[in-house]
């Protein structure tokens, strides 16, 4: 039972906190995330968004913890998130808990995706409460678990998704906070809007769903399944569009895929 974990008091405490701060949008990205903190052990809760403003808040006991997640959220709000699943959930509308082991797709822990955001900084499970505001973009709630910890287990799942109505009607009231951007950078709308113009001059249509499928994490039988095709074929289209964009691996494309989207990188 939600009731019988060790700090119930702590996170009712905190969401007594929300109530008495509902009013002010300012605060509540910060009071959302101490919520969530009381329910994760040894984790980095963020709050952020899909919108123009896209970091909102990261908070962490950890200040060396908060600043790295900080760095890798500035990538990620520059074009990374395109490639990652829990966009996906929000470009088709989904609201609700998400564990990235629901939503990944076969083969992404083993893409250079993964490596780049999560493995160099010793992450290891990553897990959101998102919040689709229409008109507006989404509020996402997140959780990532760093070194010394273990995945998400389906107790700590089942805690964070009886919480998550609470935590939805807090994030639609602080939805004007998606707005408020002083960065000036291009928005993509989209992952297949980023890719029609990468190697649009190069690439056959079906090189570029197979690239695109690769980029988003897919390993060549999740492709050919996807596409309908057999592996050989995706293997076939997967080396002519290699040559054509001069790369020679799948880490390759990657970070040529990101200069494309005018996003930094260092390894």
């Amino acid at each position: 039972m939600f009731a019988d974990h060790p700090e119930f008091a702590e996170t009712s405490r905190r969401a007594a906190e929300i109530i008495d701060g509902i009013d002010d949008q300012s605060r509540l990205p910060d009071l959302m995330a101490r919520l969530i903190e009381s329910l994760a052990d040894k984790a980095i809760v963020y709050v952020g968004g899909y919108g123009k403003n896209r970091v909102l808040k990261v908070a962490a006991k950890s200040p060396e913890r908060a600043r790295v997640v900080e760095e890798e959220a500035a990538r990620y709000a520059s074009a990374g998130y395109l490639l990652d699943p829990f966009y996906a959930c929000y470009r088709a509308g989904r609201s609700g808990c998400f564990p990235l082991r629901e939503v990944m797709p076969e083969g992404f822990e083993e893409t250079e995706y993964f490596r780049y955001f999560y493995t160099r900084h010793g992450f290891v499970d990553d897990l959101i409460h998102l919040t689709v505001v229409p008109g507006r973009g989404a509020v996402i709630v997140g959780v990532v678990r760093g070194a010394g910890g273990a995945a998400f287990s389906d107790e700590e799942i089942a805690r964070h998704r009886a919480i998550h109505p609470f935590v939805a009607a807090c994030s639609s009231r602080c939805s004007d906070l998606l707005d408020r951007s002083a960065v000036d950078r291009p928005h993509w709308a989209s992952l297949d809007d980023a890719l029609e113009r990468f190697g649009a001059d190069l690439l056959t249509p079906r090189e570029s769903e197979v690239i695109g499928l690769v980029l988003y994490g897919h390993n060549t039988q999740s492709v050919a399944v996807r596409l309908g095709i057999t592996a050989d074929t995706v293997k076939f289209h997967r080396k002519h569009a290699y040559a054509k964009l001069r790369v020679n691996s799948q880490g390759e494309l990657f970070f040529k895929f990101l200069e494309h989207l005018g996003l930094e990188t260092s390894e």
